[in-house]
């Protein structure tokens, strides 16, 4: 069985061209890349007549925003980021909350990497967003915060997200419809029934996610006790980005 869905059929990522030329087919990889980047552009942009701690935290927001929907038709794309966003700004504000202390930031990341790792058992698109969300929290546990910077970052990254969603749909109203007919429809009851049907040890997205959330919490844990408060972020940072459910193997009769 394919491990990125819950049903047995794994989702391909795929996007249509936004600028072609040449003999090979470059348009989907600079179609991705104009998509997230641009919004991110306007973010920094925007944040460079900002006065804030939190300096960065609108284009990280787009940024993150910008990854669960990079496979989808322009409309589709702009509800998950616009869904994305309060999310994104909320871990980021757990990340200021439990950043500056080892005994707070390793069960806080130990219940998101969970809960991320746990999103492959819908779908890999919202194992993606997952991922973002705890991204969002790793960053911002490994930056030089305080309390008082809970709520900017909260607002910042969300308006990130935001900003994300607002550029999509522009481009939606600008007439790329390309893949709206190939795009899945988003069902709650079915993504509920794929988180119950394998909450429990039999399933390998449930392992995964308890894995994932060990070892990224293992990671937090093993740089603030070591004092690697400057780099040590790369270490869980690793782990988020390798650490993926094994694919089972197929016998053939």
């Amino acid at each position: 069985m394919e491990l990125f869905n819950a049903s047995g059929a794994a989702r391909r990522l795929h996007a249509s061209p936004l600028f072609a030329f040449g003999p090979s087919k470059a348009g989907p990889a600079l179609r991705r890349g104009a998509l997230v980047a641009i919004p991110v552009g306007l973010a920094l942009l925007l944040e460079l007549g900002l006065d804030s701690a939190t300096k960065g935290a609108i284009g990280t927001g787009a940024l993150l925003a910008g990854f669960p929907g990079l496979d989808a038709p322009a409309r589709t794309r702009a509800g998950w980021q616009a869904a994305m966003a309060p999310l994104i700004g909320l871990a980021a504000a757990l990340g200021v909350l439990t950043g500056s202390s080892p005994l707070l930031a390793v069960p806080a990341m130990a219940l998101v990497g969970a809960a991320a790792g746990y999103g492959f058992s819908v779908s890999l698109r919202f194992a993606i967003a997952g991922l973002s969300v705890a991204l969002s929290l790793l960053i911002a546990q490994g930056l030089p915060l305080d309390v008082a910077d809970t709520v900017p970052a909260l607002l910042l990254a969300t308006a990130g997200g935001l900003l994300q969603a607002a550029f999509s749909l522009c481009v939606w109203i600008a007439g790329d419809r390309a893949g709206e007919g190939e795009a899945e429809v988003w069902s709650t009851p079915a993504a509920l029934a794929a988180l119950r049907s394998n909450f429990t040890l039999h399933s390998t997205s449930f392992r995964h996610a308890l894995r994932f959330g060990t070892a990224l919490a293992a990671g937090v844990g093993a740089y603030g006790l070591l004092g690697m408060s400057e780099h040590g972020f790369w270490i869980p940072l690793t782990i988020l980005f390798v650490l993926r459910p094994r694919r089972a193997r197929r016998s053939i009769a």
